[in-house]
């Protein structure tokens, strides 16, 4: 019983809620944003925006929480 009640905690916990759907990027006038999806090794695909960057520059990662969306 114990590894059953642990095994559908974590079905519940990675498994994806919803469908994938689009999320527009931003409209800036500073930017041109390019949609990327990246897969993962389970083949599960991820959303992306990216906007190329210079080398002397630093690099920006933002990412949303469990849940959420980068809108």
């Amino acid at each position: 019983a114990w590894l059953g009640v642990c095994a559908l905690i974590l079905v519940m916990v990675v498994k994806r809620r919803d469908n994938p759907y689009p999320e527009d990027p931003p409209a800036v006038q500073w930017a041109t944003f390019e949609q990327l999806r990246l897969k993962t090794r389970d083949q599960l695909e991820i959303g992306a925006w990216y906007i190329p960057g210079r080398a002397d520059k630093p690099v920006v990662i933002l990412m949303h929480g469990h849940g959420g969306n980068r809108g």
